[in-house]
């Protein structure tokens, strides 16, 4: 029986049988949460561009940048203040507009204690990160609120990294992190349904290929022993001369893809992964009974954490076999907050399985595997990720309630199950191994 999977947006935009909110009044609330955030930020030293007056030659949605003002600029925002107190910063709210003036971003100008004024600016995430039409080269403005052009230039709106294929893919075991030679795995790429899959040689992605196109792919890994990698990526030209690779990559050109060995059914397993800063995030999984399994408790009833990682990149990986009636909570902490979650890259795979006809624990039915990327807008500078909780019925089905919100206190609360779930025999499983040797961070 496949397991349910309810979305909610960080913005509590709940889709729920198949009706979902106007896209204006979704795009309004994520400029509202986007301007929090840029009051919230802080502007880093590698993000403030030297020229004056001038947009960032590239926008990655979902990043920040900043840009100083001429003093003719400031003299403008100088009667728009809004907010002001002794010791503090001097803001005033802009916008982010396209063609026609619609806005596509928002954008913040502070005034600093040092008397100089610096505007960050954020682009919205498109509707669909895999529409090759919303990007390109755009001319954008940053206005205030009765339309005063404070900044204009053309710039190029790109895919963020979490979607765009790297160079090279290398394989770990998600268990252990022990590699994996890639001659073990069959590595395809996939453009579409009734398209012939593209072979990828030694882990690398092609430079080029007559079946590729702009637009949306899937990498496909498989390997005697272990459960199917799929990944959706966005295969999108940036326009570089001929002889050089054509295709946006990610920042990172060796990315690890973590393989998980065949699952029993009655459980499910989520896998983190992110870039290499922070230096840490950990992975938690906390259980309506009160059970709470993260790195210094690594074994709690039916919760197990198989691997923690403190150097980046991961994995960290998390098997619950489910008891029925309860509820779990999956969250990240920034454990090491060297570098903001936000700009870390990181996702999460889940993979469910739930109860095999006739009672079987294995089987050759795949689990069924869930994506999930942390929020890039808006990128407040929270420490956890609150991802997402699976709540098991009397009968051992898995019904997953996502919200994907970055918060700034810890979770500490479990939903429990609906009541409808809990009006027949429970029925519980846990797993058979030792308890692992519990470990205190450094």
């Amino acid at each position: 029986m496949s397991a349910s999977c309810e979305y909610v947006s960080e913005l509590g935009i709940k889709l729920r049988n198949g009706k979902q909110l106007e896209y204006k009044r979704k795009r309004e609330l994520l400029r509202q949460a986007v301007q929090l955030s840029l009051a919230q930020g802080t502007v880093r030293d590698k993000d403030v561009h030297q020229t004056k007056d001038a947009l960032a030659t590239f926008w990655v949605t979902g990043t920040t940048k900043a840009t100083d003002l001429t003093k003719e600029k400031a003299a403008i925002l100088e009667k728009q203040i809004t907010k002001a107190s002794a010791g503090s910063t001097t803001s005033v709210p802009l916008r982010v507009v396209g063609k026609g003036d619609d806005a596509v971003g928002e954008a913040l100008a502070e005034k600093g204690l040092d008397g100089q004024w610096r505007v960050k600016y954020q682009p919205l995430e498109p509707e669909d990160p895999f529409d090759v039409k919303a990007y390109g080269v755009r001319e954008l403005k940053v206005v205030t609120s009765n339309g005063t052009t404070i900044l204009k230039d053309r710039v190029s709106i790109v895919p963020h990294d979490n979607i765009l294929p790297a160079t090279n893919y290398v394989f770990h075991d998600a268990l252990t992190n022990e590699p994996i030679s890639t001659e073990r795995v069959n590595l395809n790429i996939q453009t579409g349904a009734a398209a012939a899959a593209i072979p990828m040689r030694d882990g690398l992605f092609p430079v080029s290929h007559e079946s590729l196109r702009d637009g949306a792919v899937t990498l496909t890994a498989t390997m005697s022993g272990y459960e199917e990698h799929t990944q959706k990526m966005l295969i999108l030209r940036n326009g570089s001369s001929y002889g050089t690779d054509p295709y946006y990559r990610k920042a990172e050109r060796v990315e690890k893809v973590f393989l998980r060995k065949l699952m029993r059914h009655d459980t499910f397993s989520a896998t983190l992964r992110w870039s290499a800063a922070p230096r840490d995030l950990d992975l938690h999984c906390l259980a309506s009974s009160g059970e709470h399994v993260y790195y210094s408790n690594k074994r709690a009833g039916e919760m197990e954490l198989d691997i923690d990682v403190t150097s980046g990149h991961g994995p960290e990986t998390m098997t619950v076999s489910p008891a029925a009636t309860r509820s779990y909570k999956i969250y990240v902490k920034n454990y090491s907050g060297d570098e903001d979650i936000a700009r870390s890259g990181a996702t999460i795979e889940l993979r469910t399985k739930d109860k095999a006809e006739g009672g079987a624990l294995w089987s050759g039915k795949p689990a069924e595997l869930h994506h999930f990327s942390c929020p890039t807008v808006p990128s407040i500078n929270y420490r956890y990720w609150d991802l997402l909780t699976i709540h098991v019925d009397a009968q051992g089905k898995l019904d997953v309630k996502v919200r994907n919100e970055l918060v700034e206190h810890e979770p500490t609360v479990v939903e429990k199950p609906p009541l409808a779930a809990l009006c027949s025999p429970t029925r519980t499983t846990t797993l058979s191994d030792e308890p692992l040797t519990k470990r205190q961070k450094l």
